[in-house]
């Protein structure tokens, strides 16, 4: 998954309600010499309690 960190924040917080949780988070210059940043996350769903 790439997105812009902000909205990764914001997408993290609902996929958190649906019982996914962020395992790995990477920042990526892709654009040198700008204000630009993506992110490319790892994000697993929890193990379910029995």
């Amino acid at each position: 998954m790439r997105l812009h960190p902000a909205s990764l924040a914001r997408d993290l917080a609902v996929l958190s309600g649906l019982g996914y949780e962020a395992r790995e988070i990477q920042p990526v210059d892709m654009l040198p010499m700008t204000f630009h940043v993506e992110s490319i996350g790892l994000i697993e769903r929890k193990a379910q309690e029995q």
